[in-house]
């Protein structure tokens, strides 16, 4: 089942006019990925353009695969890329506890099964499926938790809570090293859920992966490249020196031209705020600086730049010599961090998340200033996983998934009472007696006629029936009482399951639950069931 995602709340107006009304916002984003010949013209424009080291681009890739045995498909993926023939179809993502929400393993799916798609209609091309992973965030706040649903169908956060976390600026996510707390995380996570035939080999694959010594990035990817390198996914990790000595000469250019940058992105900012919502804070430069384990912004000062907030003050020529020679200590920021994405990556197409969706019209002027093709980007499937006992009940109370997703709770369980006749139980009782009463008069006047002391013993009937009534009223309310609040529980349990704390369920659901009670296989199930051409929102029943 499919739903447009104009009959869901929570999306924003960019995104919605960049699916749906193309026309409107197409200064913005350039390609329509909906326009066929203008996918032609982007696949050919991209064919045509040379990547200097694919050579390097290799041997990095190579590199950081030494310490895994990856499959045959994702060997000949990654020795593809030498072939000017060969591009990508780049999935990027910050990093999450034990795979982050659904909506991650989505956007991986979107780009293997694209890519097979591409494969298919460009005969002389060739496309392999690429993650890059986005370690150098420094929000860790913000990739420190999870959530699933409980053995009663609630949900609950579960959160990594390290020591480490008292510090205001921990740098880099991804170089964050797991200590012994993981351990009491995974074992909440665990406590959490139903234990089922399939639980010790789930949490095996976690405990496994998110292990104490471990950085942040090698667990995210090790957990990825267990449950994903069956499809050929290549998985980047760009926060090493070798990657970033290709991104030098763009790291430079940001810094010598910070004051035309900066003024690209208020001018772009500006332009979109005037009928849309700007996803993004523009800064006077879009570069970090990794110090003593800290990410801090590179801030424009009189006497060069500021570091972040600190009273640290360096030079323009200070900082073009740590580009040069130290590149692994450059981050780029959330702007920044798409373009030398496609100036590393041989990119024919992006997945696009709905958080990308909206930020990327701000991202686009820069493309033509670094002198890089325009990404056509390309929206990743999205799905609510819908488990059988609760489709059931959408069945039993003849709901639709759009309804569950407006209403609130209090909503759905009064519309779920108001459509069943039987619900109002006093109504029901309250017309009886009074039919009765009518009944009892009628016989009292024809009774009155034959022998007037008969209708003292037909009042006295009618008392006893509504004595009986009365006992059978109580019987129904406590009957209906227990309905009405079987009602309210499984109007919570259908808003959990699509709406979980008031959000679509794969921006916080985590994949364990569901691999927990149905096994890894489910993940197998989803990756056939999602559609990726459908562009609207999907409804998978488990």
């Amino acid at each position: 089942m499919f739903i447009d995602y104009n009959e869901i709340p929570g999306y924003k107006d960019l995104m919605l006019d960049f699916i749906y009304d193309f026309e409107n916002v197409e200064n913005f984003y350039l390609k329509n990925f909906r326009n066929e010949e203008t996918f032609n013209d982007h696949i050919q424009t991209v064919s045509q353009k040379e990547l200097p080291h694919r050579q390097k681009l290799v041997e990095i890739i190579k590199s950081q695969y030494l310490p895994y045995s990856p499959s045959q498909l994702t060997k000949k993926n990654i020795n593809s890329l030498l072939s000017n023939k060969t591009f990508a179809v780049v999935a990027a993502q910050q990093l999450g506890l034990f795979g982050g929400p659904l909506g991650y393993f989505y956007k991986i799916i979107s780009a293997v099964k694209l890519s097979r798609l591409l494969k298919e209609k460009y005969e002389d091309l060739n496309f392999v499926p690429v993650f890059w992973l986005e370690g150098e965030d420094h929000g860790f706040e913000t990739v420190n938790k999870t959530y699933t649903y409980t053995k009663e169908s609630g949900v609950k956060k579960v959160e990594y809570k390290s020591s480490l976390t008292e510090e205001e600026n921990l740098g880099s996510v991804g170089d964050i090293i797991l200590d012994e707390d993981i351990e009491e995380t995974t074992g909440e996570l665990f406590s959490i859920l139903k234990k089922t035939e399939h639980s010790e080999q789930v949490r095996e694959l976690i405990s496994g992966t998110y292990r104490i010594g471990k950085t942040y990035t090698e667990a995210f990817r090790k957990l990825l490249f267990n449950l994903f390198d069956e499809y050929g996914l290549i998985i980047f990790d760009f926060n090493e020196r070798e990657p970033k000595l290709l991104a030098r000469g763009l790291f430079s250019e940001t810094v010598r031209n910070r004051e035309a940058l900066a003024m690209l992105g208020i001018q772009r900012s500006a332009r979109l705020e005037e009928n849309y919502h700007v996803q993004l804070k523009v800064h006077p430069v879009n570069l970090y600086l990794l110090d003593k384990n800290r990410r801090l912004r590179l801030e424009p000062h009189e006497r060069g730049f500021r570091i972040g907030n600190t009273r640290k003050i360096l030079s323009e020529s200070e900082i073009l010599e740590i580009i040069n020679s130290n590149p692994e200590k450059i981050s780029p920021d959330v702007i920044l961090r798409p373009i030398v994405q496609d100036m590393i990556l041989p990119t024919a197409v992006t997945i696009a998340g709905p958080n990308e969706m909206n930020y990327f019209p701000q991202v686009i002027p820069y493309y033509s200033y670094f002198n890089l093709e325009t990404p056509l980007l390309y929206p990743r499937a999205s799905a609510t996983l819908n488990e059988s006992f609760l489709q059931k009940k959408i069945e039993l109370y003849n709901l639709t998934p759009q309804s569950i997703f407006v209403l609130s709770e209090k909503e759905l369980t009064d519309k779920i009472l108001r459509s069943d006749p039987n619900s109002h139980i006093n109504s029901i009782f309250d017309d009886t007696e009074h039919e009765i009463d009518f009944a009892i008069d009628r016989l009292k006047e024809k009774l009155f006629a034959i022998d007037p002391d008969l209708t003292k013993d037909a009042q006295e009937v009618r008392d006893g029936i509504l004595k009986l009534i009365a006992i059978l009223r109580k019987k129904g309310e406590r009957s209906n009482a227990s309905k009405v609040q079987a009602i309210i529980r499984h109007s919570k349990l259908l808003k959990n399951q699509f709406r979980p704390n008031g959000k679509a369920q794969e921006e916080i659901i985590n994949f364990v639950y569901f691999a927990n009670k149905y096994g890894l296989d489910v993940l197998k199930l989803i990756f056939d069931e999602l559609s990726i051409t459908s562009f609207e929102h999907q409804i998978i029943n488990l």
